[in-house]
């Protein structure tokens, strides 16, 4: 088949990192590929294309007649033509769109991310990033240090940062971020808003809603990592199950 990503330019973010690693993917498995600006209209030659857009893209800018609406946060429902009735909808996971085919990859290195041996230092760490900075589930006694998107920093250093720390207060309720720090043995404390976005639908091992749910994570925790090997090897089929929709819906040309 024949696709086009729309995607940002290349990013640490990791809803654009998963754009290009699907391009990657489908490239691999023998499609032809081609990345467009998010409201890039289509190249005369790509116009019978799969045009496959995030969902901080509404309507078609593309003018394409196949489409994939692909969810990698919470779609925005304020718009009025953030989708067509005939666009093929696919979600990062259930609880962002529930009942929709799920298309998730596998963005985390585990061979930079991967377990502390040491107890962290007592520091707490503020993760806001796309989420509504919420500290009310903080103690006001609790000193922090915010960690930011712009601050460009290379993988292993900000694993190296997760693992030195002792908690991710994380306002932000869909970051790969909250599983690589659990991966790094670090448990995650959502804000209160961003609690209310993802309890009941994900338990993760290490991840704490709220104050008295701490003691659960910090004993858990340290299954994060085999619990990802587990999330890994279920996930390892939805590429070709993507593939397939897309070849139910427009054929395989």
């Amino acid at each position: 088949m024949r696709f086009v990503v729309h995607a940002p330019p290349v990013s640490p973010s990791a809803g654009v990192r998963a754009l290009y690693l699907l391009a990657n993917e489908l490239r691999r498995r023998g499609h032809t590929v081609g990345i467009a600006e998010l409201y890039a209209p289509a190249v005369p030659h790509q116009i019978d294309s799969v045009h496959i857009y995030p969902e901080i893209v509404s309507g078609n800018p593309s003018g394409a007649q196949k489409v994939v609406r692909w969810l990698l946060y919470w779609p925005q429902l304020h718009l009025a033509d953030w989708r067509g009735p005939d666009d093929l909808l696919v979600t990062w996971s259930d609880h962002l769109w529930p009942g929709a085919p799920r298309l998730m990859l596998d963005l985390i290195d585990t061979d930079v991310f991967y377990p502390k041996t040491k107890p962290g230092n007592g520091d707490t760490l503020l993760w806001v990033y796309k989420g509504e900075r919420d500290l009310s589930g903080l103690s006001n006694t609790t000193a922090w240090h915010e960690l930011r998107m712009e601050e460009a920093r290379p993988l292993a250093a900000l694993a190296d940062v997760l693992r030195e720390a002792s908690l991710l207060y994380s306002c932000d309720p869909q970051s790969s971020l909250n599983v690589e720090a659990a991966i790094c043995g670090t448990p995650v404390l959502f804000s209160p808003t961003a609690a209310a976005a993802t309890r009941p639908s994900i338990i993760y091992p290490g991840w704490a809603y709220g104050p008295d749910d701490l003691a659960r994570a910090h004993l858990e925790v340290g299954y994060a990592a085999e619990h990802y090997e587990g999330v890994r090897r279920d996930i390892a089929g939805d590429v070709g199950r993507f593939v397939e929709l897309c070849e139910a819906r427009w054929g395989s040309g």
